[in-house]
């Protein structure tokens, strides 16, 4: 992975973890609304879903120590090469 790419995962992760705690926060409102255009659509409790939404946030951060960790790493390599 070049440094471009790692950069823009780590930026697509972070917009991930924000979309996820923005639903969590809807936990104050009673009803989460969940349809498509051509299905059904009805009405969950925000807490049926909570569980799996901090799941995921868990995972997503997870992801994205590892590549904060790639991008230390990227810049300490960088630092190296650079002449003082």
């Amino acid at each position: 992975m070049n440094i471009k790419e790692l950069l823009e995962n780590i930026r697509e992760i972070s917009e991930k973890i924000d979309k996820a705690k923005r639903l969590l926060d809807r936990r104050s409102h009673d009803n989460f609304y969940i349809g498509s255009k051509n299905g059904p659509n009805f009405y969950i409790h925000i807490d049926e879903i909570a569980p799996i939404i901090e799941l995921k946030i868990e995972t997503l951060n997870t992801k994205l120590k590892v590549l904060l960790d790639a991008q230390l790493t990227a810049e300490r390599v960088i630092a190296g090469l650079m002449p003082k």
